[in-house]
């Protein structure tokens, strides 16, 4: 997430306030995951995707889909 320049609280905000994309999200495995879509804290479009885990929600990525981070993400 830092070198996409997305914080926690983004993907929080995202989470709970932003759009599902069922195209992009998966419903297999023991944590089927989704895609959710909205704008970041200056506005730029995200898309954070969560897996629902029987025990927890974890956070799998988040994009920014107004800019292409020339980045390597590990």
């Amino acid at each position: 997430m830092d070198c996409r320049k997305v914080d926690e609280a983004e993907a929080r905000a995202v989470l709970r306030t932003g759009r599902l994309d069922p195209a992009r999200s998966r419903d297999d495995g023991p944590c089927p995951s989704h895609a959710i879509e909205g704008p970041g804290s200056d506005g730029h479009r995200l898309r954070v995707v969560f897996a629902a885990c029987p025990a927890e929600t974890r956070l799998v990525t988040a994009i920014d889909l107004d800019q292409d981070w020339a980045c390597a993400c590990d």
